[in-house]
């Protein structure tokens, strides 16, 4: 394709059915008017459809248009993140689920999946096929402009006005430079059911290949939250945000989950069987974010760079390994809470600690 205008001076809708693994490649520009949604397939209990598209020049989302593939990940019953057995339990993906009353020993959540830099996989849906939908997956690569005025959406869908089960989904953008006054989303719900457990936010990446400003774009990506849980605890973790410039190596990652409770252990975390570099942290809205035990490593590249908004709500929890990049005597954080339960890699015997507290 050589220019893609949808939805300019109509209603225009363009359900893209590309295979997984395949890509549509458009040499000039993608537009998207005020009346445009660009979308791809719904997909059913496996990774069959995405929107994975190419711009040799510039993307354009106008005020009132939108990439919007929210509730085209798995369908309900279906994902990676899905609750093994508690059917009042969220899933995950950017972190855990909410479990049912609060509970989760009795009522386990959905776990954590994908790539916190590089994210391309489907939002899972809730543990019964009959509740919700997570997001579906949306990778572009724009060669230069990026301007999204309008929105680029992958929330997880309610099919009854009740549930809250599913997670977003993936949005993985690499463009030359970003501008606009819009959002980007993977973002769960909020509304009042009875305890139940609720679905986390899903996975958001955008790289700058020459620009070094976000511009005024928004970033949302918390976690589901049950307004009537008894405990409120029932809500599901925030999930992840990466943002790189081009003048970085590694980029920052943002955790924030707009003031939604979660149970302690429900937590976003980074990659499993993965090693996640970041040169910046910034935890906020009862943020925690966790590194896994499960072969997971967090390179800090820079330790000045790591901030909080509330030493006892924002917490970093180290259950895997938490390596420094350069060897480091001082560690200058800004209120947050280091959980220490893993290792800690790189630090001199003679350590000072400040702006943090440190439990080990």
């Amino acid at each position: 394709v050589y220019n893609l205008s949808i939805g300019r001076s109509a209603a225009s809708v363009l359900n893209l059915s590309m295979p997984w693994g395949t890509s549509l490649n458009i040499t000039e520009n993608l537009a998207i008017g005020g009346s445009g949604v660009l979308t791809h397939r719904n997909n059913s209990n496996a990774e069959a459809y995405n929107l994975n598209i190419t711009v040799g020049g510039n993307l354009t989302i106008a005020s009132g248009g939108t990439i919007n593939v929210t509730g085209r990940g798995y369908m309900g019953g279906g994902g990676p993140g899905r609750p093994s057995n508690s059917d009042g339990s969220g899933s995950g993906y950017g972190g855990y689920g909410g479990s049912y009353q609060g509970n989760s020993v009795s009522y386990p959540s959905g776990v954590p999946y994908g790539s916190v830099t590089a994210p391309i996989n489907l939002g899972s849906g809730h543990y019964n096929n009959a509740y919700t939908n997570g997001g579906g997956a949306v990778i572009i690569n724009v060669t230069g402009q990026t301007n999204v005025t309008g929105s680029i959406e992958s929330n997880p869908y309610r099919i009854i006005s009740t549930a809250i089960g599913s997670t977003g989904g993936s949005i993985y953008l690499i463009t030359g430079t970003l501008v606009g006054t819009g959002n980007i989303s993977a973002a769960g719900n909020s509304l009042a059911y009875s305890d139940w457990g609720s679905g986390s936010g899903g996975r958001i990446a955008v790289h700058l290949t020459s620009g070094n400003d976000f511009n005024s774009v928004s970033f949302v990506n918390h976690g589901s939250r049950d307004t009537n849980c008894q405990s409120s605890t029932c809500s599901g973790a925030a999930g992840t945000i990466y943002l790189k410039k081009a003048a970085e190596i590694y980029g920052t990652l943002i955790v924030d989950n707009n003031n939604y409770a979660t149970n302690p252990g429900i937590t976003t975390a980074i990659s499993s069987n993965e090693t996640t570099y970041l040169g910046n942290i910034t935890l906020k809205m009862l943020a925690r974010l966790e590194v896994p035990s499960t072969n997971s490593t967090l390179v800090i590249v820079d330790s000045r760079n790591i901030t909080g908004d509330n030493q006892n709500n924002s917490r970093i929890i180290i259950n895997g390994n938490l390596t420094f990049a350069n060897y480091t005597s001082f560690i200058n954080w800004t209120a947050l809470t280091l959980e220490d339960n893993g290792q800690v890699n790189n630090l001199s015997d003679n350590i000072t600690i400040s702006g943090f507290k440190w439990s080990v």
